[in-house]
């Protein structure tokens, strides 16, 4: 349907059929925090995410050097 008054009417009388019945209570907004190495690109948290391992890219440059980089921590360290 192009636009025209008569789809502006019924998107009008949608949305105050979804006002008047509401089939949704809105309360709360799901939070999620994910880490991430600062080599790994393209990564989006998403609640399917069957198949999304094929978008990843990573920078193997960045993660040689982080690699290198990284000092595990020794027991000793880890008691104090």
């Amino acid at each position: 349907m192009p636009p025209c008054p008569e789809r502006t009417a019924l998107y009008e009388k949608m949305t105050e059929h979804l006002a008047e019945n509401c089939p949704w209570i809105f309360e709360s907004q799901p939070v999620a925090f994910i880490l991430t190495h600062q080599w790994m690109q393209n990564y989006r948290p998403h609640d399917f995410g069957f198949g999304r391992w094929k978008y990843l890219s990573v920078d193997s440059v960045l993660r040689e050097k982080a690699r290198k980089d990284f000092t595990p921590l020794s027991m000793n360290d880890l008691r104090k």
